[in-house]
C-alpha cells in the first residue's frame, strides 16, 4: 500500500565555489522535484510544486490518484455499504486529502497555481470514474 498523501521538500542550505572563488549555491539545473522522479511514481500521484526560488526551496505535495476505501474503513466492509454511503464516503475523504494538499507550506508561496493543477487533476479524476 502507498503512501496516500506525501510532501517532499528539498532545501539547499550551502554553497559551492567554483575555481575562481564565486559562490554557486546550487550546482545543478532544478526547478522542481518532480523532475527527480520516476515515471511511475508521477503516474501514480497528482502533484503540486510549491517552490520558493528566492530561498531555494523545492516542495512537491502528492496525492495518490487510485484509493480502495477499504484501506479508511474501521469495523466496516465497503461490500455493508450502501451506494449512496459508499460515494458519500468516498467524496468526504477525497475532499479532506485535497484539503491537506492545498494547504500552503509556505505562506505567500503562490498556493494559487497549486489550486489550479488540483482542479484540472479533479476533473481528470472525474473522468476516470465515469
Amino acid at each position: 500500500m502507498e503512501s496516500d498523501i506525501v510532501t517532499v521538500d528539498y532545501r539547499v542550505r550551502g554553497f559551492t565555489s567554483d575555481v575562481n572563488g564565486l559562490k554557486h549555491f546550487i550546482d545543478h539545473n532544478i526547478n522542481s522535484i518532480q523532475n527527480f522522479m520516476s515515471e511511475d511514481m508521477k503516474a501514480m500521484y497528482d502533484m503540486v510544486d510549491v517552490n520558493v526560488y528566492q530561498e531555494n526551496i523545492f516542495h512537491t505535495k502528492m496525492l495518490l490518484k487510485e484509493s480502495d476505501l477499504k484501506h479508511y474503513l474501521f469495523n466496516t466492509r465497503t461490500e455493508d455499504l450502501s451506494p449512496a454511503e459508499h460515494k458519500r464516503i468516498t467524496d468526504l475523504l477525497w475532499k479532506e486529502m485535497r484539503g491537506d494538499l492545498l494547504r500552503p507550506q509556505y505562506p505567500g508561496s503562490g498556493v494559487e497555481d497549486g489550486v489550479k493543477q488540483i482542479a484540472r487533476c479533479e476533473q481528470q479524476r472525474a473522468i476516470r470514474h465515469v
